[in-house]
């Protein structure tokens, strides 16, 4: 119910403007992986393994289950 009137009252969060991506990081730069990344394509949060991983928690996030514990 909470979540409910939530949506109807609120605007666009940023979790809803956030997409997972596979980003390969080459030089040594980082790792290469699943990434949660902002519209313009900056990593928020990762690396993941699989991609699920990174949907799991970029779901757990748009229903406020947890903060995302893995930040770029």
């Amino acid at each position: 119910m909470f979540e409910i009137i939530k949506r109807i009252f609120s605007r666009s969060s940023m979790e809803d403007n956030l997409s997972v991506r596979f980003i390969a990081l080459d030089e040594g730069l980082g790792v290469s992986g699943y990434y949660i990344v902002y519209e313009d394509g900056e990593p928020y949060a990762g690396p993941y393994k699989r991609e699920g991983d990174a949907q799991g928690q970029l779901t757990r996030m748009r229903k406020s289950y947890t903060p995302a514990a893995r930040r770029v």
